[in-house]
């Protein structure tokens, strides 16, 4: 045995022995107590538990793709388990990644406050922490060089996607998958292990990946449980730590389908998974004065196929109630179609929004030329998401109604409720329908073209930008 090694043992058995009150560190809960007593140990996590102490030990390789809900400790277990490697095999090098520097830094920190607690005497250099005993950790951002630094303690990739848009970018989940199979992969050494966590906003995304190409284990410890092969060996509708997030406290992330389906429950949306519900309908416009009048369209100029539609929506906003009164769904050429736009919105004044995309871009100030309140955004190419806010704070709320036994109804109808976001043959009037909802979320439209502009611009996140 080597004398580092030596001096390391005799180190750590004397903090096992000041520490653990005799008790040895063998487990990830004797971590939390001696580091983080404050904390409740993660009983409720045991099957990534098991995993992460299993590759502390080196019992095994371990290679795991991973999902448990936010404000759960997920993290917490990881950031120990390093503590753990460092107690049980001093002189190993792990390595933490996540979506950027910032973030892999601060947990750089939190570590270093958990070896300090340990005994382990840190010391840190960029983004490098060293632990008595010969342990190192490297702490990287996403797409960091890893040149020099091998792996063969544990590797952990957590939340390598920051946010939902990052993870709905082919570009960006691309370059994820580049660097975890050319420079975190290469990196490890025989018998060192891997563990992947990430909220699963794509199919497509590194989790997804290492489960459908490389046959990894995937882990989905859900918010509620939803399967009779739960992990845990929950009921249905079972909360996952219910001392600390209880099914009552989970319902207040039940509104928004699509952030339950992948925070929550690790489930990127499903094929075949409607997003509009049954419709609601109205007999006759009300009575009363007081209306504004909307348009939401969608038009297939270029970038489209032949199969498309040009599709003009009109409302009435009563109050927070949108009347659709009209439907205008034909396939012409774009001049037919922006004169019978000029015609119905010259005769019945209100702004008109459409959901571009950069291919379009060029025939939108043409078209503002002739519709002085046509309006332009360039947005994010996954129309589910764009829908969604329509979806959950119009359409399934009833807030948005159509009339019974119009000609076009039925049609209508049936496109939006069906609508997946998943290679629907049709789409087009669900995208006009978006861009109407998007206008009435934001108080209806505004009785002047600078003012509407002003309001969009304000509302201008998560990639969308008017095109004036």
């Amino acid at each position: 045995m080597s004398e580092i090694r030596k001096v390391a043992n005799k180190r750590l058995n004397k903090l096992q022995r000041q520490k653990a009150n005799g008790r040895t560190v063998q487990f990830l809960a004797d971590v939390y107590r001696i580091c983080s007593p404050h904390l409740d140990p993660p009983d409720h996590l045991s099957p990534y538990v098991s995993a992460l102490e299993a590759a502390a030990r080196g019992d095994a390789v371990v290679e795991l793709t991973f999902h448990a809900p936010p404000q759960h400790g997920k993290s917490e277990c990881a950031k120990h388990a390093l503590i753990l490697v460092a107690i049980l095999r001093p002189g190993l090098r792990s390595a933490y990644s996540t979506y950027n520097s910032d973030r892999a830094l601060k947990v750089m920190g939190q570590v270093a406050r958990l070896a300090q607690e340990a005994g382990l005497n840190p010391r840190t250099s960029g983004g490098n922490l060293f632990l008595d005993g010969g342990t190192e950790i490297r702490f990287v951002g996403r797409g960091t060089s890893l040149t020099g630094e091998p792996v063969d303690g544990i590797l952990i990739v957590d939340d390598i996607l920051k946010d939902r848009a990052e993870a709905l970018s082919p570009t960006i989940r691309e370059t994820c998958w580049d660097w975890f199979v050319d420079v975190a992969q290469t990196r490890r050494h025989p018998g060192s292990s891997a563990i992947v966590m990430n909220t699963r906003w794509s199919i497509d995304d590194l989790v997804g990946r290492l489960i459908q190409r490389w046959a990894w284990s995937f882990c989905r410890l859900a918010a509620e449980c939803d399967s009779e092969d739960d992990p845990l060996g929950r009921k249905i509708g079972e909360a996952l730590w219910p001392a600390r997030r209880p099914s009552e406290w989970l319902q207040q992330h039940k509104r928004s389908p699509l952030t339950w389906a992948s925070m929550y429950q690790g489930r990127p949306r499903p094929v075949g998974d409607a997003l509009f519900q049954e419709a609601h309908y109205y007999d006759a416009l009300p009575t009363h004065k007081g209306s504004r009048t909307l348009y939401g369209c969608d038009l297939a100029y270029t970038g489209k196929t032949r199969a498309d539609w040009s599709v003009l929506i009109r409302a009435r906003m009563y109050g927070d109630i949108i009347y659709i009164t009209d439907v205008v769904r034909d396939q012409v050429q774009a001049d037919v179609f922006t004169a019978r736009m000029k015609v119905r919105i010259e005769n019945e004044p209100g702004p008109c929004l459409w959901f571009g995309n950069t291919i379009e871009r060029g025939m939108a100030p043409l078209i503002s030329q002739q519709i002085k309140q046509f309006h332009c955004l360039l947005t994010p190419g996954d129309k589910y998401i764009r829908a969604l806010p329509t979806a959950e704070q119009l359409w399934n709320p009833g807030k948005i109604l159509v009339p019974r036994g119009a000609p076009w109804t039925a049609e209508f109808v049936r496109e939006v409720t069906e609508f997946t976001g998943q290679e629907d043959p049709q789409d087009d009037q669900v995208d006009a329908l978006a861009a109407l909802g998007y206008l009435a979320i934001r108080g209806g439209g505004a009785s002047g073209v600078g003012e509407l502009n002003r309001d969009l611009r304000t509302a201008m996140r998560g990639g969308l930008r008017l095109v004036s």
